[in-house]
């Protein structure tokens, strides 16, 4: 038996399932079970190696999972992909089927599903006590293609920000930046640096739970109501819009976290030994 992880990413969308995915991944092997990783892009999979992922298989979409699981394999799908039915044809052929939502989505077809919304998962490294930055680092995400953080230079420029960058970030948009931050940190520094800092600035949800892991004082930038009441749940201040008022307001006097994480990850061991 072996256990097949698929993951999806894009250049357009962040490495959030990836970094969730290295902590599920080093879960499962840790008990003695053998995981193929499989990735719809090839970038994040070199990235993937900075958090523990050491190889993998490209494949194009959820569709083409099938062609290398067998029938007594087990499946754990992390993706937003229109499946087509396909986690249908899943079920039915193999062992288990998981998959992995932050939406409070339900089954579909039996498989089982992991809920963020009920316990994020992060990596313990981030539980370890470190001498933290007293300065506010920001990270709006992996990618950036319509260059919002540009868009928004006066507000870093005047409050002292430093910047961690995105993996998918477009080659120069550095050069661009850096007048407008007091540093600026490549995106292969990301767990170091987000277990770091003191003040954390994100519109990543998994970057903003890591940080306050990390006991930092956090602020979470979202439309998103799900990841609203998520990020709340961990005691993480979540504002609508970047606003250095809000920001400088939003990151004193916060609570420590006192919700548990990767209950999850129980719930899949639980699922594949039963």
């Amino acid at each position: 038996m072996k256990i097949f992880y698929y993951i999806y990413t894009n250049h357009k969308a962040t490495l959030d399932r990836v970094r969730r995915g290295a902590v599920i991944i080093k879960a499962l092997n840790s008990k003695g079970f053998e995981v193929e990783v499989l990735l719809n892009d090839f970038r994040a999979g070199l990235e993937a190696k900075e958090y523990g992922i050491a190889s993998f298989v490209n494949i194009e979409t959820i569709l083409d999972v099938d062609v290398l699981v067998h029938q007594e394999d087990i499946v754990i799908l992390d993706t937003p992909e229109d499946d087509k039915g396909k986690i249908a044809d899943f079920v039915r052929e193999y062992k288990k089927v998981f998959r992995v939502v932050d939406d409070n989505s339900s089954s579909k077809y039996g498989e089982e599903i992991i809920n963020l919304s009920n316990s994020m998962i992060v990596d313990e490294e981030y539980q370890k006590e470190s001498k933290k930055i007293d300065r506010v680092l920001f990270f709006y995400g992996d990618s950036d293609s319509t260059k919002e953080i540009l868009k928004e230079f006066e507000i870093f420029k005047n409050n002292n920000f430093d910047l961690l960058l995105g993996n998918y970030f477009y080659l120069g948009y550095e050069d661009e930046l850096k007048e407008f931050f007091n540093y600026i940190y490549e995106s292969d520094e990301y767990i170091n640096r987000v277990s770091s800092y003191q003040n954390v600035v994100t519109y990543s949800l998994q970057c903003a739970v890591e940080a306050k892991i990390s006991k930092a004082s956090v602020v979470l930038i979202t439309l998103d109501e799900n990841y609203k009441n998520i990020a709340k749940s961990y005691n993480i201040a979540v504002i609508d819009k970047l606003d250095d008022l809000l920001i400088e307001k939003s990151l004193k006097n916060q609570k420590l976290n006192q919700k548990s994480i990767n209950d999850n990850i129980k719930i899949i061991l639980k699922f594949i030994k039963s």
